[in-house]
């Protein structure tokens, strides 16, 4: 009788364990955005789940060569409201041209495109996100 009792706390034991990895892989899913670079300026984009990105230096930079087309996967959110935030300078530890948030979920169904282009002399940012997002020009 006890060889019964053991292999069954031994299956109860791997079905909780086996649910809890299921739910944990499914919450940690990243996102990915496009970004397309018509400038002739190197950008970095800077990305935070612990609000705004600071933007400086090197660390942490995910390099769009000037006039290049990019898809970078963002991290890996814990929970869908986690807020994420993203953060587009003009190179390393450049000037702010764009950040914006969102929780994981939305960028998750977004299927965002952030496009910068240069204006007389200035960055003009646009986005395909759904009214979800409150874009700011960065100062």
């Amino acid at each position: 009788m006890q060889p019964i009792i053991r292999a069954c706390l031994f299956l109860s034991f791997v079905l909780v364990f086996s649910s809890a990895a299921l739910i944990d892989c499914y919450w940690h899913v990243g996102f990915e955005v496009r970004y397309v670079n018509n400038t002739d300026a190197g950008l970095c984009v800077y990305d935070s789940t612990s609000g705004p990105p600071r933007g400086v230096g090197t660390r942490g930079c995910n390099k769009i060569e000037a006039h290049e087309n990019k898809t970078y996967s963002h991290g890996y959110c814990d929970r869908p409201e986690e807020e994420w935030w993203l953060l587009v300078t003009d190179g390393p530890g450049g000037q702010h041209i764009y950040l914006s948030s969102l929780t994981c979920e939305q960028w998750q169904h977004s299927d965002p495109t952030i496009t910068i282009d240069r204006v007389a002399g200035r960055f003009v940012v646009s986005e395909d996100l759904p009214n979800l997002a409150t874009p700011s020009p960065a100062d």
